[in-house]
């Protein structure tokens, strides 16, 4: 049997799983079974401090999109340098440039576009849970008021079917 993980261990394996978001390598990662992984995520699943993670990566995720935003006219401006460079070389292929470079100039260009369609997209879904984290909080004060308020009005809408069988018990 593996020795127990300290709690920093565990605040340690939730941290990286939070960040990855993958059981197979968080668990090699820390040297321990995917079911020992999950049973971990799952006892810290939220607590407060798995509530802070989680909003440290998405604050730090809308920073870097923020950031891409601030400098897309810059980043574009360069790649479209670096594209031009890299038409001219193939335009211009001597003896002096290799088919490894150019097809690793190419499969950056290629990764950093998936990237920046990829962090479009965690945008996308930061925005809609922020919509519905607002949602919630609608939800949840309106229920508290009903709690706070007159607690009749929450046992007006009852179901009538729970009401028949409550009137057959009795």
């Amino acid at each position: 049997m593996a020795k127990p993980k300290t709690d920093k261990e565990q605040k340690e394996i939730v941290a990286y799983f939070l960040e990855c978001n993958n059981y197979s390598e968080t668990a090699r990662k820390f040297g321990m079974s995917d079911t020992g992984v999950r049973k971990i995520i799952k006892r810290h699943a939220g607590t407060e401090s798995t509530k802070q993670l989680e909003e440290k990566k998405n604050n730090n995720t809308q920073e870097v999109i923020k950031d891409m935003d601030d400098r897309k006219e810059t980043v574009k401006r360069v790649l479209g340098k670096l594209i031009k460079n890299i038409e001219d070389k193939c335009d211009n292929i001597d003896m002096f440039t290799s088919i490894r470079d150019l097809a690793m100039a190419y499969g950056t260009l290629v990764d950093k576009e998936f990237k920046r369609q990829e962090l479009e997209l965690k945008k996308k879904e930061l925005e809609l849970q922020a919509k519905e984290l607002e949602g919630d909080e609608n939800l949840n004060g309106s229920i508290i008021q009903a709690i706070t308020g007159n607690m009749s009005s929450i046992w007006d809408d009852e179901d009538p079917d729970v009401q028949d069988k409550e009137e057959k018990t009795q």
